[in-house]
């Protein structure tokens, strides 16, 4: 570390790496370091430590004296963003110095003058309300009025916590609640429901729902959003399905509407959705205790989902290529299956049904019966291959062989993968087994070559 020291910048980066997730002693000597050339950062590196000091969660007080006198020198080079940060920093820290908090609210006093956009005033308004002295006056408090018509919920949310903070601190301290408080506050109420109704665009709502916190948001406005979300529903889709569902799960408000649509939507589009998405989506249902109307479908979809990718991640390089360029070859995921379990319990590679006309069936069609058997349930950790099929299709097996499927000195298949062939054949498939000297040749040395070679074997005439 010691060839750092003569280089600030590089430290400050070193530092804000590995400060966080640093051990005890290696944190100790980060502090160090940090002490020894702190008089040599800049005021943008004092704020960068700070901020992991604070994610720290230093206690160290000499330090935290050193980067808050640089942080005095720098404060009127700040943006009122930065000064919310290290107003929130210093709280954090418990760091107390009169001459530090009265040169800073002078200096958010003077951005809430001249200020006239909603976002930068409302975060003025809330580092103020960090300070010790958090009161603003009757003029200040007619600026907040002036702008609340052009706030989104975002804004507003700020300036409600701002609002309940001043009345925490009035009642701590005065012991009483001043009526300009309370009318700024039914102001935010009003317009909060104002914002609400007037949503038309889910998506643009969910921008301004997904970052808010504190108290005043599930108090005041929580019934109107569920109604304006249950008006937007229809809007629900792939894209923003992971997010209503986290919304009811940080809310724990039981909405079965919104939570019904939740669940059909993923069914109906489960292919579009990252298999990384479900946790959030079937979270609220368990926190909830809900079960929608559909619920074998709608967990049984959920959990072949799960299944799928983790079956394409446990496979190997080649079995990856075959397995992207077969969903190429038959038109869309949706037409695969990996890791198939049969009713002899061997595992199929991958799975397509071709119908009478060899055209692709995709999953999910209501002509197929997927997922399970009778006396089988989709809790297994593999996908279980259905009895029935629409007249006239077929059911495919596509088996990549390895070298460990043939003998050594000659290409011969070996007993064990020869017999799977004749069970599945058994069973009904029509099983295309690719030997691996027959996929790595310089004859399929090509993509273009490699989706021939899959095309002729699924929808032409299988090779002996």
């Amino acid at each position: 570390m010691s060839p750092l020291f003569d280089h600030p910048a590089s430290f400050v980066k070193l530092f804000v790496a590995l400060g966080p997730m640093a051990g005890h002693e290696e944190k100790k000597q980060l502090k160090s370091a940090v002490l020894l050339m702190s008089e040599e950062l800049t005021s943008q590196q004092a704020l960068a430590v700070l901020g992991v000091m604070e994610e720290m969660e230093s206690r160290n007080p000499y330090l935290i004296k050193k980067i808050a006198s640089i942080l005095h020198k720098h404060l009127d080079n700040y943006k009122p963003g930065e000064l919310l940060k290290i107003t929130q920093a210093l709280t954090f820290l418990r760091f107390q110095s009169k001459e530090l908090f009265v040169k800073l609210r002078e200096l958010l006093l003077r951005c809430l003058k001249v200020s006239i956009v909603p976002s930068e005033i409302s975060i003025v308004v809330y580092a103020i309300s960090m300070l010790p002295s958090p009161h603003l006056d009757e003029l200040d408090i007619c600026r907040i009025e002036a702008v609340l018509p052009q706030c989104n919920l975002t804004v507003l949310n700020r300036f409600a916590m701002s609002v309940l903070r001043w009345i925490q601190h009035d009642h701590k301290c005065l012991n009483s609640i001043t009526g300009k408080q309370l009318k700024l506050l039914q102001k935010l109420d009003h317009y909060g429901h104002q914002r609400l109704q007037q949503s038309n665009n889910l998506n643009l709502l969910w921008e301004e729902l997904k970052s808010l916190k504190g108290d005043w948001f599930p108090e005041t406005l929580l019934e109107e959003t569920a109604v304006t979300l249950q008006r937007l529903m229809d809007e629900i889709n792939y894209m923003n399905v992971t997010g209503v569902a986290s919304f009811i799960s940080r809310t724990n408000y039981l909405d079965t509407l919104l939570l019904d649509r939740i669940a059909s939507v993923v069914i109906q589009q489960i292919e579009k959705i990252h298999p990384f998405a479900i946790l959030g989506i079937i979270l609220p249902f368990s926190i909830l205790n809900y079960d929608p109307p559909q619920r074998d479908e709608f967990f049984g979809t959920c959990i072949q989902h799960l299944n799928s990718y983790f079956d394409i991640g446990g496979m190997n390089g080649a079995q990856q290529q075959i397995h992207k360029m077969l969903t190429e070859v038959v038109g869309g995921i949706n037409c695969v299956r990996a890791s198939v379990l049969t009713p002899y319990y061997h595992i199929v590679g991958f799975e397509c049904i071709l119908d009478k006309r060899k055209k692709p069936l995709p999953y999910g069609s209501h002509n197929i019966t997927l997922g399970k058997l009778p006396e089988m349930h989709w809790e297994s950790n593999t996908q279980v291959v259905g009895s029935r099929l629409p007249p006239g299709a077929e059911r495919i097996a596509l088996e990549f062989l390895d070298s460990r499927a043939f003998c050594r000195n000659i290409p011969h298949i070996k007993g064990k993968s020869a017999m799977k062939k004749r069970h599945l054949e058994i069973l009904g498939y029509r099983v295309i087994q690719i030997p691996h000297f027959e996929w790595n040749s310089m004859a399929l040395s090509t993509k273009a070559a490699r989706m021939d070679y899959l095309r002729e074997r699924v929808f032409g005439e299988e090779r002996s």
